[in-house]
């Protein structure tokens, strides 16, 4: 996607520069919300145990 936006914008850029941008823009998106998941699968497993 990254690569297309770019491209739109008259700017080509090799995968290999967007690859770690991209890895550091999902983590920024989902780490905030790391703990709640780890949390429901933990009482997930919990409640299928018991």
């Amino acid at each position: 996607m990254l690569q297309e936006f770019f491209a739109s914008q008259k700017k080509e850029v090799p995968f290999a520069k967007l690859q770690p941008l991209t890895a550091s823009i999902l983590q920024t998106v989902f780490e905030p919300f790391i703990p709640a998941v780890r949390k429901h699968f933990r009482e997930l497993a919990e409640s299928k145990e018991g």
